[in-house]
């Protein structure tokens, strides 16, 4: 069972198919699900084209978690949707690019850019 005071988790949704996810705290083995379970609804739903994770709080991302954002990723982009992700410090930064997947996910160094780009594509 995942600690929920380690995580926090804030969803709302925007205009124009965008949905944003605001993520705090730590993602490990111990609150992966609770981040996948966050992320999840969004997943089948056809009124959410674009989902925004909002990374920029988070202090600390395992494996588990960058394993979460792939997931998410392949399910939305099946279904023709996008994944973006909000990431300004080195504790999402760092593991995303050790990792090479900031060649897959779309990267944003803040919030308004990631919502901005979803209207330019």
């Amino acid at each position: 069972m995942a600690d929920s005071s380690l995580l926090s988790i804030r969803r709302r949704a925007v205009t124009g198919g965008v949905s944003i996810v605001s993520i705090a705290g730590e993602i490990d083995l111990a609150t992966a699900d609770a981040f996948r379970d966050s992320l999840s609804p969004y997943l089948s739903d056809p009124a959410t084209t674009q989902l925004v994770c909002d990374m920029s709080q988070v202090k600390f991302l395992a494996c588990s978690g960058l394993s979460v954002l792939l997931d998410v990723q392949s399910a939305l982009s099946a279904r023709g949707g996008q994944l973006s992700v909000v990431a300004n410090g080195p504790a999402v930064l760092r593991p995303v690019k050790v990792t090479g997947l900031n060649k897959v996910l779309r990267v944003y160094p803040h919030l308004s850019a990631a919502i901005s780009q979803s209207t330019v594509d």
